[in-house]
């Protein structure tokens, strides 16, 4: 418990890092940012493709991983599409298109308090280097 201030800090730098440098990419991605009033300890940076991005999640997502950068996948998004429920009774009361845009087009990588500045300015630029070609 001792370590969780410093841990807290370094996951909030890290994401304010890679919001900083990804902010000029809005054109193909959505970097998410806290709710008013929140102070999160990021576990994770999301980022959510664009609508009118000209590639899929899985082209950045192997792209990334080509260069060793570890991404995950949301966890579930529109549970009602997840196998658990196939079977089970459940009512949808409306449309779910942001749960849906969530399964399909977001990711995020770790913000591991040990993640160091040359490691984040890696991952900024292998985002820059990927939307250029």
């Amino acid at each position: 418990m001792d370590k969780l201030p410093m841990f807290t800090h370094q996951r909030i730098d890290n994401f304010n890092y890679l919001r900083d440098g990804l902010k000029d990419l809005s054109d193909f991605f959505k970097v998410h940012t806290p709710t008013a009033r929140s102070k999160p300890s990021w576990f994770g940076f999301p980022i959510t493709l664009r609508e009118d991005a000209p590639f899929l999640r899985s082209d950045i997502i192997d792209f990334l991983e080509s260069r060793k950068i570890a991404t995950r996948l949301l966890f579930g998004g529109n549970l009602i599409k997840q196998p658990a429920y196939v079977d089970l009774p459940f009512r949808v009361v409306a449309d779910m298109p942001n749960s849906d845009k969530i399964m399909s087009d977001t990711f995020w990588i770790g913000l591991y308090p040990g993640i160091n500045e040359a490691m984040l300015e890696y991952v900024v630029h292998s985002f820059w280097d990927f939307v250029k070609h």
